[in-house]
Parts: C-alpha cells; structure tokens; sequence
C-alpha cells in the first residue's frame, strides 16, 4: 500500500509509525521549507520521492494512504486532492483552525466517510480502553470530571520529548493563531475533549475559561493574555445540562518537568484515576470502590502506533469501539476548543 507524509514535523513520528508495518510503502514526503530535514527522514526511512507539491504529489504518485501532518490551515486543498485520488485519508488533531473549517471537511468527507479519520491516538491505550470498559460497568451517579494534560514541549529551552521532534522551534507556527487555531488547546486540549467525548458522550459544552500566554522573549518572561499569540495555558469548565455535571480541562505546554495526562471520573459508586506519561505511555489507573477498596492496575511503555486501527479500516473491518476518531468526532473537539478560546476571549477581567 503506497503511502504519502505531508509535513515533516510531526510527521518524523508518524513515519516511526508507519515503518514498522512491512505491508506499507513509503512512497512519497512532502515538505514546504525545510528541505534538508526532509531530505534526511527520506534516507532514515528509505523514501524515494521528495516534494513541495502535495497535491500534484497525490494526484500523481498512486496514493493509498495520505497522513496529513501540515498545520490546521492548510487541511482544506490536501483533503479534497487525497479523497479525488482515492486514498485513506488520516489527518492529524486538530483537524482545522475553526468550526467551520472543520465542518467543511466533514463535508468533503461525506462522499468516503468510511476513508477518513484523525488522529487521537491516546482513545488506542489499553488503560484509556480499561477506563472505558470500567465506565461501562457502571460508577453510579456521573459526579464530576477532571482532566489536565501538562507538557514542556514549548519552554524556551527547546529540548525535544516524546511527540515533539528535533529541530521543531516554538517560534513557529504554532504561535500564530492564524495558522494554528488554538495552542495548548489545539497541542494538548482537543485530547482531553475527545477523550472526553469518547470516554462518556453526552451533550458537553464549555462554559467557562481562561487563557494565559508567556511572552518568553523577555526577560523576566511575563504572562498576558492570549491574542496575538496562541495560549500557552488555560482552564476550561464543561457542563453537561441534563445533569449539572461539570468537567474541568487544565492544560499547559511550559509546565517544567512534567509531561503527563490525567482523568479523574467520580460517580457516586466508584472513582476511577489514570496516568499516562506522555513521553512512553506508561500509565496506572486505580478504581476506588464505594466500600474504601481500591485497585491498581499498571501498564508498562505502550506504543501509540495508530496505525494496526488505520489499517483495519481500510481493510473494511468493523471497530465496535470506535476507537479510530472521525472527521465528525474531530469536529466535535473543534467546537469545545472554539467555545474556551471565545469564552476566553471575552473575558474582561
């Protein structure tokens, strides 16, 4: 199966991910600036075909399986050139800059539901997948749920971890509203809202929130509002209306030394706690039952390879689980990330 890489940073991950399944040919890597670092993923990974044309390069190349790993902006053309050439098209959260651009893919995709999908690849950990069969079994009465997503990827410091490759400068497009959308909401918080979605669906909708940005070039570095700069941290609170319930979503991307997830889910009967460190997947996740017992059940290093799920679908076997996200489900995490970034937004104190 010949496959296309658009976008070599994030990208570099999803080729480590691709290579380690024989059946698909890495066929093609396109990149828009960075030419040697291009260059160098091609001779690691054993790519023959260098571009700067993504779409002439799906139209032309015989194309199966396109990953699209470019900035939210530039979505919309990649999409449509990688449906008409009939390829499985996997894209990377967040799946654009706004609702409406999201909504649009979704639009385009409803010709091949079935051939597009995005990657939240954490909804794939075994413990993420044991914290829904716990959900399933019942914790009574849904109460509240916490989740933050702390990261350092961003610090001035610039030293590389899990899922942000070398060379990746925070002085990039991720900065740049315009071009991101969000940023530790986009980076980090899509994540949580999908897991969110994913792990208990009802009609959340985000209530409240507050967005902070740390304008590192100065010294000392001070912390102001996000606007023409993307967030580096934020509070959000969902609401579920039917219930009352309230989930609150911490996120930051400068949090020094910490790079982890975490869910906390409270019903009346039980309490159910993960962790998952980001940079090799290990996690714990402890169920306390209602009469003061609790358990432990630890995971070691997991891969988040999604692609044994891409594959399956692209073979046309069923997912019961619906572990692999759609474009819609992409969109739903859209709409949660755009209602903080305008809640925030519109705060005036």
């Amino acid at each position: 199966m010949r496959v296309a890489v658009l976008g070599c940073g994030f990208g570099a991950q999803h080729l480590d991910w691709l290579a380690r399944h024989p059946e698909l040919e890495l066929d093609t890597l396109c990149y828009f600036r960075d030419h040697q670092r291009a260059a160098d993923l091609a001779g690691r990974y054993g790519i023959g075909h260098l571009s700067t044309d993504p779409v002439a390069a799906l139209r032309e190349r015989g194309i199966e399986l396109a990953v699209i790993v470019t900035p939210p902006d530039t979505r919309q053309p990649l999409v449509a050139a990688a449906l008409e050439a009939g390829a499985f098209v996997f894209v990377d959260k967040p799946l654009a800059t706004t609702p409406a651009a999201a909504a649009e893919l979704v639009d385009l995709a409803s010709i091949a539901p079935q051939r597009c999908a995005v990657n939240f690849q954490w909804r794939g950990h075994p413990a993420v997948r044991e914290l829904r069969d716990q959900l399933a079994g019942g914790i009574g009465t849904l109460l509240r749920v916490q989740a933050s997503f702390f990261h350092d990827f961003f610090l001035s410091t610039g030293e590389p971890s899990a899922g942000e490759p070398v060379g990746e400068s925070p002085a990039s497009w991720r900065q740049r509203p315009d071009q991101a959308g969000a940023g530790t909401l986009g980076d980090q918080g899509v994540h949580l809202f999908d897991l969110l979605h994913w792990l208990i669906p009802r009609n959340w909708t985000a209530v409240a929130a507050h967005t902070s940005t740390v304008r590192q070039d100065l010294d000392p570095p001070v912390l102001e509002p996000a606007g023409a700069r993307t967030e580096d941290l934020a509070e959000v609170w969902l609401r579920e209306p039917e219930s009352g319930c309230l989930a609150g979503v911490s996120l930051s991307r400068l949090t020094r030394g910490v790079r982890a997830i975490e869910v906390q889910i409270e019903g009346s009967q039980r309490c159910l706690q993960l962790h998952l460190e980001a940079d090799d997947a290990s996690a714990e996740l402890t169920v306390h039952s209602r009469d003061a017992t609790s358990k432990t059940a630890r995971y070691g290093p997991t891969s988040l390879d999604p692609y044994p799920q891409v594959l399956a679908a692209i073979a046309g076997r069923p997912d019961p689980d619906r572990v692999l996200a759609s474009f819609p489900d992409g969109l739903w995490a859209q709409q949660r990330l755009a209602e903080a970034v305008a809640l925030a937004s519109s705060r005036t104190d």
